[in-house]
């Protein structure tokens, strides 16, 4: 009798490498709030499964159950990109998780200082925007029925305008916006208009008067915003005499002339938008005398 002996040789092992998904993928949370991150994994066979950390060593107080990784009470420190890990004897997959920890929000509020202000045409002004959130808002500016000009400057949230000019008047508006929302505020501007004084002289720059006549000057305002003042001095700054009178309306008055008065005298007008002058010459002449000589006298009866 002879006896055969059959060996039979076992093939492959049968089964697959894992295949892994992650959810979420990524998540933004809340200062203090429990994150969990489920890896799921299909593989034959079972799969050994792991978690870490690409910015080092899991947490401390994390803990894996399965696949699903638990962080409590997340701060800053557990932001960054978590690796669950597959492995069985067919190979090992990767997938990645992102946490992000939300920073402390709250809408924008805005306001302007000064709510309503007047500036002097020629001038600077300035609107301060002050506003408040988180994160903090960006700030823009604009004007209600106008484009800002290139005299309109931003520089740290507030709005300089230099060279006022009467287009400058108008509503201006200040907006904040975050992520979280928006805020406006608004302000008034005013302009207050500047002319420079124009003068003349009435009836004339230079006047004849004879002694003991008298005379008058009108330092005539016939422009400036706001209204000048007039002022009357003497040109070689000597005192006015005793006959002379400053009056309203630019009036300077000679009275019985006695030739002390004789010379220039100058007209200033003057306002916040310029200086202007003028001269005025008084002439004096002596009158003349008459006298009567008699060879022979007689008598008046």
């Amino acid at each position: 009798m002879r006896t055969i002996l059959l060996v039979r040789g076992e093939g492959p092992a049968s089964g697959e490498e894992p295949q892994l998904t992650i959810s979420p993928s990524t998540y933004e949370a809340q200062r203090l709030e429990t994150v969990k991150f489920q890896c799921r994994v299909t593989a034959t066979p079972t799969p050994s499964i792991t978690w870490s950390f690409s910015g080092g060593q899991l947490p401390e107080d994390s803990s894996q159950l399965g696949g699903t990784l638990t962080l409590p009470r997340v701060t800053e420190s557990h932001q960054g990109v978590y690796v669950c890990t597959a492995s069985n004897v067919h190979g090992t997959a990767q997938a990645q998780a992102r946490l992000l920890i939300a920073s402390r929000r709250s809408p924008p509020t805005a306001r302007v200082e000064p709510e309503r202000q007047t500036i002097m045409q020629g001038s600077s002004g300035e609107l301060r925007c002050i506003v408040s959130g988180i994160p903090k808002p960006a700030v823009s500016w604009s004007k209600v029925g106008a484009d800002l000009s290139n005299r309109h400057k931003i520089e740290d949230d507030n709005l300089y305008i230099s060279d006022v000019t009467i287009e400058d008047r108008g509503l201006y508006v200040c907006r904040a916006e975050n992520r979280d929302g928006s805020a406006q505020a608004s302000a008034i501007v005013e302009v207050e208009r500047r002319e420079v004084p124009a003068i003349e002289l009435y009836p004339e720059a230079t006047q004849v008067v004879l002694r003991g006549g008298s005379t008058l000057f009108q330092c005539r305002v016939t422009a400036g915003i706001p209204t000048p003042t007039v002022e009357w001095i003497r040109a070689d700054g000597s005192p006015f005499t005793s006959s002379t009178e400053i009056l309203n309306g630019g009036v300077i008055r000679f009275n019985r002339v006695t030739g002390d008065e004789e010379g220039t005298y100058i007209c200033t007008a003057e306002n916040s938008g310029g200086r202007v002058t003028a001269k005025a010459v008084l002439q004096i002449q002596g009158a003349p005398v008459v006298r009567i000589i008699q060879a022979n006298p007689y008598r008046v009866r």
